[in-house]
């Protein structure tokens, strides 16, 4: 390997404004103002900034940018095969909890604070410390590339769609990932494979079709409970019931799509009957039906964000099983008519409170 060939890595749309660092799976993510506070080799810090700087945003530069830093911050060597796969990791990791903490709102000021996966692409720029260029490489069936550019006089602009909302994370998620991945690793990789395919759904560009979200959403959720060949959606709906469904939620007669059109009545809770039509409107996608506009909400809620809502309820539940533990009380309630997400923290402290009186009670 050539002494002067270098790499830095970033997430230039994390938009890190709440934090000076992040530290994950052994990684730290640094916030870009770190920079000259952080680098001693004068050279080195100038090259960085300058490649930093030509990311921009109406022609400015970009702030708040996502460093990601392995072994030291005067040491950007190309990473590893193995530490690219680790930075892939921590993106979805990344990805869970942050819309985890930003996407569980509702109302009108909900988008305020939402991220989408395209807030966490990841950019890998090789450089020379003696070399006033740089080029791109980009493109997943052709590979385009292109190089001899002066690094001063080529920008990357972000695109209009990514939205520019500060990260937060739900640390609660983040540590206990981190924990599940020591602890029950089968269970992680279950959840990072389903995660990755949720991603592909949750972009805002847009490029991506719903009936391609919903697809790749059902695909989330097909990875996540492992559902067979048959009997599809009578194992989803149990699954949605089990992690999703709050005690003493009302049940409710509703007419469940079957081939042919034919409609069968069933009886249960608001909850499942989205995962059932949910998977109509799955079934409608993959056998190329035409699906009307308001085919893809339920109630006046879309599809897609309520599958991110029960995405979550359900991998932290299923955390909890795995671990033995109860770290999460998440749940996904119909209130007036809609549903809405609560962390379920009042749950947790009562369920902390009974706890200690039992303790106190056997002493």
């Amino acid at each position: 390997m050539e002494i002067n060939k270098f790499q830095i890595v970033f997430f230039p749309y994390l938009f890190l404004t709440k934090f000076e660092s992040i530290k994950l799976l052994g990684v730290t993510i640094w916030n870009s103002k770190e920079i000259s506070n952080r680098i001693k080799n004068e050279d080195l810090k100038n090259k960085i900034i300058t490649l930093i700087e030509q990311n921009r945003i109406f022609g400015k530069p970009i702030q708040d940018i996502g460093i990601v830093n392995f072994r030291g911050w005067d040491d950007f060597r190309p990473l590893t095969v193995n530490e690219e796969r680790i930075i892939n990791e921590i993106r979805i990791v990344l990805f869970l909890s942050g819309v985890a903490k930003c996407n569980t709102n509702s109302g009108a000021n909900a988008g305020h604070y939402m991220l989408t996966s395209d807030n966490f692409k990841i950019v890998y720029q090789n450089f020379k410390l003696d070399s006033p260029y740089t080029g791109y490489s980009s493109g997943r069936i052709v590979r385009l590339s292109d190089f001899g550019y002066e690094i001063s006089k080529i920008t990357y602009e972000k695109p209009p769609y990514i939205l520019k909302n500060s990260f937060s994370y739900d640390e609660n998620l983040l540590s206990t990932l981190e924990r599940l991945k020591r602890k029950r690793r089968k269970s992680y990789r279950l959840i990072l494979r389903a995660s990755d395919a949720l991603m592909n759904a949750y972009t805002n560009s847009e490029d991506v079709s719903f009936e391609s979200r919903i697809l790749e959403l059902s695909r989330a959720f097909e990875i996540l409970f492992k559902l067979p060949e048959k009997q599809q959606r009578k194992v989803f709906k149990d699954a949605i019931k089990k992690y999703c469904e709050p005690a003493g939620e009302r049940m409710r007669r509703y007419l469940s799509e079957r081939p042919r059109n034919i409609k069968v009545p069933e009886r249960g809770s608001r909850q499942v009957m989205w995962a059932d039509r949910f998977y109509t409107l799955r079934n409608h996608i993959i056998h190329g039906e035409s699906v009307a506009e308001r085919g893809f909400w339920f109630y006046g809620q879309p599809h897609y964000q309520l599958g991110l809502w029960f995405f979550l309820v359900s991998i932290k539940r299923m955390i909890n099983e795995s671990l033995g533990t109860k770290n999460f009380y998440d749940f996904v309630k119909c209130e007036d008519g809609c549903f809405v997400y609560h962390m379920g923290s009042w749950r947790k402290a009562t369920a902390e409170i009974l706890q200690a009186l039992m303790k106190k009670g056997e002493s």
